[in-house]
């Protein structure tokens, strides 16, 4: 694929939801309808975590690996569940997640670590090659009016 296009993952994490075990079908559907509408836009679509597979391990070696390697453009839409605690910490679930606290999920710091290394990665790859770099997320999970400051808060302006 030429990186002319943006290459759209969607992340769709159905957390176990021990109160209602529709969840992880409704996050799945959801995923599946953002992505065929993306699909319009001539750019890679993949789907990742789009079963029980998207455990804690998984998940931060997928990290690890698309850190490293950015695309000209990029849209992130994770979906799935999440959970804040007080306004210092964000986690989202993940395919095995029962708590959704740091024992099996995904913190937030751990998102701003991985992209944080993307954001460098483009940096690099942006004085290599004509053009901008650039990366949208958006995070579609319960809390994510908590969880979305906290990562913005690890990139302050002067950043950028």
């Amino acid at each position: 694929m030429s990186d002319e296009y943006p290459r759209f993952l969607t992340v769709a994490v159905g957390a176990q939801v021990p109160y209602d075990p529709t969840f992880t079908e409704e996050v799945q559907k959801a995923a599946h309808l953002v992505s065929e509408a993306f699909s319009a836009f001539r750019g890679s679509v993949e789907i990742l975590g789009d079963d029980s597979t998207a455990h804690r391990t998984a998940m931060e070696t997928w990290l690890g690996e698309w850190g490293g390697h950015p695309q000209r453009g990029e849209i992130i839409y994770w979906t799935g569940h999440g959970r804040s605690d007080g306004d210092t910490d964000y986690y989202l679930g993940l395919g095995n997640s029962t708590y959704l606290d740091e024992t099996d999920s995904l913190s937030h710091d751990y998102l701003a670590k991985a992209l944080r290394r993307h954001q460098d990665a483009r940096k690099s790859a942006a004085t290599e090659v004509d053009g901008a770099s650039w990366l949208v997320l958006v995070v579609d999970a319960c809390d994510s009016y908590v969880g979305v400051p906290l990562l913005a808060r690890k990139f302050p302006i002067e950043d950028q």
